[in-house]
């Protein structure tokens, strides 16, 4: 585990690396609108999905997209997408968007999947990632995958999200800041960075059971994820209030399912919509 690779792909979450920050969604902070939908992006259906320029909330200015969804049932989740996006086989590449979701029957959601040369559709998904439960606040989506070998372009999708097959329709959710970048780019810090938060982790190696004290330049809401080296996101110790003094939270090495996570490198990621982020590393050694 402890290779070459393993460690550049390591160090891609602690240095943010010029050529890796290169957005390559058009129109990626949806400021720039053709009559009623954001330019470079393509509806998937419109009467499964409503798409509408919003003022509020927004992220940073001057427009966020506001998706509302039309139709009940599980499989009618529909939002906007780019096609066709050249990738490199073998490498990371890492798509995140801020989300505004407050409603407890409804999530937003982002996914990329994968096209050969001929732009022929190849059935492997990076899989889908969510927002994390209603909040007030925006909050950072991110999903990061391998492109297979088979592949030369991608296809992102970003969508309003309901399985709750009782509610007959309905549910609003707000996007902003979407990326699509080479690397683990929602991890490094690469989203409007601000003022570094305080965080440490101890015992550090940890085996089994790891302390997490954290605080913020200025009170706001926050979240904490624990990455794999893949940039997976494997556990969220915390999402709340954080304050300017020191907070503290306990994570017992397991991932969102209760499950114990194996041995290795981990990275624990402090992130607040006023664009704070702060990365340790930690290693799992049971």
């Amino acid at each position: 585990m402890r290779t070459i690779a393993a460690f550049a792909v390591a160090l891609a979450f602690i240095v943010p690396v010029a050529a890796w920050s290169q957005n390559l969604l058009e129109n990626g902070d949806f400021g720039q609108w053709s009559e009623n939908y954001p330019l470079g992006w393509w509806v998937e259906d419109s009467t499964k999905a409503r798409i509408e320029q919003s003022t509020g909330p927004v992220r940073s200015p001057a427009y966020s997209v506001k998706v509302t969804r039309l139709v009940r049932g599980a499989s009618n989740n529909n939002g906007i997408r780019q096609q066709y996006i050249p990738v490199q086989a073998g490498e990371p590449y890492t798509l995140s968007a801020w989300v505004y979701d407050n409603e407890d029957s409804t999530s937003g959601g982002i996914v990329f999947s994968y096209y050969d040369t001929d732009t022929n559709y190849i059935r492997r998904y990076s899989g889908t990632a969510y927002s994390e439960g209603a909040s007030s606040e925006w909050q950072l989506v991110s999903r990061t995958d391998t492109i297979p070998d088979s592949a030369a372009f991608a296809r992102v999708t970003i969508r309003v999200y309901n399985t709750d097959t009782t509610v007959s329709a309905g549910g609003i959710i707000y996007f902003d800041d979407a990326e699509f970048v080479q690397g683990l780019g929602a991890i490094a810090e690469k989203h409007r960075p601000g003022p570094a938060g305080r965080m440490t982790v101890e015992p550090n190696p940890s085996f089994g059971r790891a302390l997490i004290t954290f605080g913020l330049p200025a009170p706001g809401y926050a979240w904490i994820g624990i990455y794999d080296l893949t940039g997976s996101l494997k556990s969220v110790p915390f999402a709340g209030m954080a304050f300017t003094h020191t907070q503290a939270v306990g994570w017992n090495a397991t991932d969102r399912l209760g499950s114990p996570l194996p041995d290795g490198l981990y990275f624990v990621v402090l992130n607040s919509p006023a664009g704070v982020t702060t990365v340790r590393k930690l290693t799992l050694a049971h």
